[in-house]
């Protein structure tokens, strides 16, 4: 019941969490790596015409390590400058960061669960 939702008391409206968000992608367009706002479970739906690129860990653990390995090789913090970078997927697989990786049509959603560190590309014209 929707008068239970703790999110209801948010002072503020938080993009994608309290209130609906929109992107709109040109072919090779790229969201940076990042977790939703608060850390929250996301919903992401395609409506196309083109599909994404998506590329997701979800382990703490994984992320911690991916995190580390991200500031000794090139002195990023994926953390503090969230959204300003995206991994080649050879970097994960390369240091045994697991990883999952997979195309999102027109009218996929896709579920990440809380505190999932992802970053998506455009391979074609999305929202």
């Amino acid at each position: 019941m929707t008068e239970f939702d703790i999110l209801r008391f948010a002072r503020i409206q938080v993009l994608g969490v309290t209130s609906p968000q929109v992107y709109l992608k040109v072919k090779g367009n790229w969201t940076g790596g990042h977790q939703e706002n608060l850390a929250a479970r996301a919903c992401n739906i395609n409506h196309g015409p083109g599909k994404s690129l998506w590329h997701c860990i979800g382990n703490p653990e994984d992320i911690n390590k991916f995190r580390k390995k991200a500031k000794d090789i090139y002195g990023i913090d994926i953390i503090l400058q969230e959204g300003l970078w995206f991994a080649d997927i050879d970097f994960c697989l390369g240091n045994n960061i697991p990883v999952v990786t997979f195309n999102q049509k027109p009218g996929d959603m896709v579920i990440l669960g809380p505190g999932t560190q992802h970053w998506v590309k455009s391979l074609g014209l999305t929202t």
